[in-house]
């Protein structure tokens, strides 16, 4: 195989992962971001990153964790860059939020509105723990990896952050 032929199986390859998990990972970044515009930098910062660093993936592995763990990262470094965490900054956005939590349906938006808020105000690394496992159904395992935690840190995040959404929600 010569050097060309590499080059144009590692692009199939790529392309084939971005039509593959491009609208799963767009869904990844809106729930993070809950912004179209940060959204979409994390979008193609992740990407960019993916595709830089695609020599070092291992393809005897799941993409998905990889992949996914790369937008994580890209995501921090944005909320330092920015020394914030993201905001809603429309009813846009909230929509967009909600249609990128796959298990809702039209209906039952209404029914979340108290549970958006609740999870509009948590800290950067309890809304990562949160989309990650609940509504992009990771494993435990795989997402304490992704956060670069071990599991029972990631539990307890879980649980502590779960605790904290139903003290919201009770209000």
């Amino acid at each position: 195989m010569v050097c060309g032929d590499v080059e144009k199986s590692t692009e199939q390859k790529i392309k084939q992962y971005i039509d593959e998990y491009g609208k799963w990972l767009s869904n990844l970044c809106y729930v993070l971001c809950k912004n179209k515009c940060d959204a979409e930098d994390v979008y193609q910062e992740t990407w960019v990153k993916i595709i830089s660093n695609f020599y070092r993936f291992d393809k005897k592995r799941d993409f998905r964790p990889w992949a996914t763990k790369i937008c994580v990262n890209c995501f921090k470094d944005l909320c330092r860059k920015r020394k914030r965490s993201a905001d809603f900054s429309s009813d846009e956005e909230k929509q967009r939020f909600l249609a990128s939590i796959p298990s809702i349906t039209e209906e039952d938006k209404q029914d979340y509105s108290k549970l958006y808020e609740a999870l509009e105000r948590l800290n950067t690394n309890e809304r990562i723990a949160i989309s990650l496992f609940y509504f992009h159904d990771i494993s435990g395992e795989t997402a304490a990896k992704i956060m670069g935690k071990s599991y029972g840190s990631f539990r307890l995040l879980i649980s502590r952050t779960l605790k904290k959404l139903r003290k919201e929600l009770e209000k």
